[in-house]
């Protein structure tokens, strides 16, 4: 599912953020050490400052209306010259909310750490308080015991929590489904054509927003056959292909977009200008 690939993508950049590639596990024997730390994103007590890593959550909004995309920030910050010899990342399942994208991992060395960022676009299912669980990473360092004189080499495993998040989200006013900052347009590769020519128009629709939900901008017109092809959404971006067929001249009609604009809090309709089609030959 989403939810089990995303993990997996996640997992694998951290993996590749925290060298694991570099260890040597055949060096070491495994005796069940484990040791548990929970870590707060952004708490600054002293032991926070002294992790080898810190995992942690933020996002710029916390109130928002269902379907209205946000960011999740994930971070994952490795002290210089931490290492592990096996990790194991498990993302939180984000219930109540859609994921919409997810960015590939940048990496950036900020000095004192090295640090691994992934950018969520989550949007709230529901109204209410939305809860996000904290992700996990479990890190295998090497340690060791001297017994007798022996050197032993041990592995101790410790538990890494990230923060957790509450997400307040409220239903949108006045019946609205669609919600975001949108742009809509149509265009035609021509307007003068044959008879039975057939005429290729895109709509899109551009910015933030639950373009997921915008339903099939199929019209009626009369005396012309109209064919809709499946709406694509790629990232911020949503199009549609219709196919206009008729052997007389005919005027595409305006399409329309009623939202939700989050930025002046109000409904705005977005209004495309009506095309008008010539058909050679045609007595209409």
């Amino acid at each position: 599912n989403q939810d089990e690939k995303s993990s997996s993508k996640v997992f694998s950049a951290i993996i590749k953020a925290i060298g694991k590639s570099n260890c040597e596990p055949s060096f070491f024997i495994s005796l069940g050490v484990s040791e548990s730390v929970i870590l707060f994103g952004g708490n600054l007590n002293s032991f926070v400052k002294s992790a080898d890593f810190i995992l942690s959550f933020s996002t710029p909004k916390t109130e928002l209306y269902i379907g209205e995309p946000f960011e999740l920030t994930l971070l994952l910050k490795q002290r210089r010259g931490a290492e592990a010899i096996d990790s194991k990342y498990l993302a939180p399942q984000f219930k109540g909310f859609w994921m919409k994208s997810e960015e590939s991992a940048k990496r950036v060395d900020d000095g004192e750490f090295i640090v691994t960022k992934v950018v969520y676009i989550l949007a709230a299912q529901r109204e209410g308080t939305l809860h996000i669980e904290p992700a996990t990473l479990k890190i295998a360092q090497r340690t060791g015991v001297n017994n007798w004189g022996t050197f032993r080499p041990q592995v101790k495993w410790k538990t890494y929590y990230s923060n957790t998040l509450d997400i307040t989200s409220k239903i949108l006013p006045n019946n609205a489904k669609i919600v975001g900052d949108l742009s809509l347009n149509a265009s035609v590769q021509k307007q003068e054509i044959n008879p039975n020519e057939p005429v290729n128009l895109t709509i899109s629709v551009t910015g933030e927003g639950n373009l997921e939900d915008i339903e099939s901008f199929k019209p009626y017109v009369d005396n012309v056959n109209i064919f809709d092809e499946k709406i694509i959404v790629n990232k911020n971006i949503l199009t549609q292909k219709l196919v206009f067929v008729s052997d007389r001249d005919f005027t595409i009609p305006a399409f329309e977009l009623i939202y939700f604009d989050v930025n002046t809090k109000a409904l705005r309709k977005l209004k495309t200008q009506p095309i008008e089609i010539m058909v050679r030959g045609s007595s209409a």
